[in-house]
């Protein structure tokens, strides 16, 4: 039932969301396109570089908690910030591994799926 008011809500109010979602701070006014699968953010390099820097905190943050289980993390988390490659970081579903956004360093770009 929450889940599907939060949908609605984000439906009816649009990307504001995104970055609470995503538990990263960025100007979610920028957005360079959108469909009804994708929104594209277009980053400055400053940004970029917080952005990055929010995510690296995240996933050190992540590996830092040890006094939880594999077990404990996974119900706590639903998603995780990860890094594919030296260009990219995805937000993937813990349970599925269903990709939730890309931050694409080389052409400063936010990409969150919806």
């Amino acid at each position: 039932m929450v889940w599907g008011i939060s949908q609605g809500l984000r439906n009816k109010y649009g990307p504001e969301w995104i970055s609470g979602e995503l538990n990263i701070r960025f100007n979610h006014f920028n957005i360079n396109s959108e469909n009804k699968k994708t929104i594209r953010y277009l980053l400055s390099e400053n940004e970029t570089y917080e952005i990055t820097t929010q995510i690296e905190d995240s996933m050190n943050s992540h590996i830092e908690n040890n006094y939880l289980t594999n077990s404990d993390k996974f119900s706590v988390l639903k998603y995780i910030w990860i890094k594919s490659n030296n260009e990219t970081y995805e937000y993937r579903q813990i349970e599925n591994d269903k990709l939730k956004a890309m931050l694409l360093l080389n052409s400063r770009e936010l990409i969150y799926f919806k």
